[in-house]
């Protein structure tokens, strides 16, 4: 993830080591009281509670990259439900059913995207936090967020909610496998070193 952020140059691994995992507790800690305070039977009824429609995309998720779900705000998220079939049947045979659990990938897509709606109506989240030295001069300091922190905490929100037995960032490659295979291998190789490097998995 870190590789994504322009901005994660300004900052040393071991610092960035430390947001990663203050985040990753984060969205586990807010997943786990999202159950408890909401008592959703799915994950399209704690869209609802939270007042979000949720609708499929027709042609995909229309965005600036390639995504497969999208949050708008203030109150829709759209999901590719054809990828997600696709990637769906693709993880079934590669053996991915007992670390899914009873989740679905359209469930994980859904969850990724209800904690963007959940970190809108909290100030104090570690992914919220100006670590990032933009400016200094003097005593006056201008600090930026790390935006890749929210989709950190997004995945572990997502990972704790659906109850998965590996990191998301696995199915990040089985979605993109179906349309563009050769970025899916590449993407694969990539998170293998960042793992690595910062322990994603």
């Amino acid at each position: 993830m870190r590789t994504r952020d322009p901005l994660s140059g300004r900052i040393d691994t071991v610092f960035y080591r430390a947001l990663f995992d203050r985040c990753g507790e984060s969205g586990r800690t807010e997943a786990q009281r999202a159950r408890v305070e909401r008592r959703f039977g799915d994950l399209d009824e704690l869209a609802a509670h939270l007042g979000v429609t949720v609708r499929a995309a027709a042609s995909g998720v229309q965005g600036p990259v390639r995504v497969f779900a999208l949050y708008t705000e203030p109150d829709r998220i759209e999901v590719d439900e054809k990828n997600a079939h696709l990637a769906q049947s693709l993880a079934e045979r590669a053996g991915l059913g007992e670390l899914m659990g009873t989740a679905t990938v359209r469930d994980v897509l859904l969850a990724h995207e209800l904690f963007h709606v959940v970190c809108r109506n909290i100030e104090d989240l570690p992914c919220q936090e100006r670590v990032v030295p933009l400016v200094s001069l003097g005593p006056l300091r201008r600090l930026s967020r790390l935006p890749t922190l929210e989709e950190v905490t997004a995945m572990a929100f997502a990972r704790e909610l659906c109850g998965l037995g590996c990191q998301p960032y696995v199915l990040d490659y089985v979605m993109l496998l179906p349309s563009r295979p050769q970025v899916a291998r590449a993407y694969y190789a990539r998170i293998g070193d960042i793992a690595q490097g910062v322990g994603v998995w």
